[in-house]
């Protein structure tokens, strides 16, 4: 939660940790040994983001509705039942429409 208060937007967790002022060792006395006294407050904002969490793929499994946004083809509701591969010499698998 720290890192999400404090990080920019879009910022990946390994910029914002060499960019922090104060580094690792900050961050450290910050979230394990509580010096800005704010974990009790960091621990209750992510107990309440847990709360609001839905897998969104468990939804569109269970929702008909939404189902009909995953279709294979957009023009058409018929599946192929298999999709035929090859592996090429580099070991890279490739699709092919025949038998080869």
């Amino acid at each position: 939660m720290f890192y999400i208060r404090t990080a920019e937007k879009l910022q990946r967790t390994a910029p914002w940790v060499e960019s922090f002022d104060g580094g690792i060792e900050k961050l450290r006395r910050i979230i394990i040994h509580d010096d800005l006294g704010i974990c009790k407050d960091l621990d209750a904002e992510m107990d309440a983001l847990i709360g609001t969490y839905e897998d969104e793929w468990k939804l569109a499994v269970e929702d008909p509705d939404l189902q009909r946004h995953f279709r294979q083809f957009a023009n058409t509701v018929s599946t192929p039942l298999t999709l035929n591969h090859r592996v090429d010499d580099e070991g890279r698998a490739k699709r092919c429409d025949r038998d080869d």
